[in-house]
């Protein structure tokens, strides 16, 4: 259920990985990314989230609210939704980029990079812009995250106003190690949702995160090890590329 998943980010940690050089198109800053650690991601948590009280035990034990409330859009369940791809379909180059809502590299990169990506790219036409889920910090609660992300772009029909809006907003959603539901469902009203509630439920729903590890999936399999990750028209950009982007737009 929706308590039992998002409060058992209380303890998450996250991991550290390589450095990610990210001047793209101004200044010159080193991002450090966050890895995945190829086993199944849970040892990215610490090990009191294990710990779970009698009432949440028995909470889970319930009958999912998403059951009777909402259904979700079959779009969900896709690795790569169409919602999830921002600028015009005969772009000249795709710019995909691997996140995770958790990771705080990821945010900074979506609130100030992709900002960036989008003016001088996709508002010019020159490239679109593919957003794929690739979960490294918690498997349960980021996916869920991502998973909601999905539902209120599908009923808003802009997934960068959500996506950018869960980014801006990360460190308070997080904040103190617990997440804060409340603020979750206030983003996806802003963003458009009018039933952000229930979608935040569905999301919770470990059935509805098979989009997401399908997206997780086939992101390690492009060779994809940490986030933020880009890659250009299907080449992954190593570090000190992603810099130098204009090299690789045609």
């Amino acid at each position: 259920m929706l308590s039992s998943v998002f409060s058992s980010a209380t303890g998450m940690r996250v991991r550290r990985g390589g450095t990610v050089a990210a001047g793209l198109l101004v200044a010159s800053v080193v991002l450090v990314g966050c890895s995945d650690n190829g086993n199944e991601l849970k040892d990215a948590l610490d090990s009191a989230k294990t710990q779970q009280s009698a009432a949440e035990t028995s909470a889970s034990a319930q009958p999912s609210a998403s059951n009777g409330a909402v259904a979700l859009d079959p779009q969900v369940l896709e690795a790569e939704p169409a919602i999830m791809t921002i600028g015009k379909a005969d772009a000249p180059n795709t710019i995909t980029v691997y996140s995770d809502y958790l990771c705080p590299h990821c945010a900074d990169f979506a609130t100030s990079f992709e900002t960036e990506l989008k003016t001088k790219y996709v508002d010019t036409g020159k490239a679109k812009i593919q957003y794929r889920d690739f979960i490294v910090i918690d498997e349960q609660v980021s996916t869920a995250i991502a998973v909601y992300a999905r539902a209120v772009a599908l009923e808003t029909g802009d997934y960068q106003k959500v996506h950018h809006a869960l980014m801006e907003k990360q460190s308070e959603i997080v904040a103190g190690g617990k997440v804060n539901v409340e603020l979750l469902v206030q983003i996806g009203e802003e963003a458009g949702a009018d039933n952000a509630q229930e979608l935040l439920d569905a999301a919770a729903e470990q059935s509805n995160g098979k989009g997401v590890m399908d997206s997780h999936s086939k992101g390690r399999n492009e060779g994809v090890s940490g986030t933020p990750s880009v890659a250009v028209n299907g080449k992954l950009l190593e570090p000190e590329e992603i810099q130098n982007i204009d090299k690789f737009i045609k």
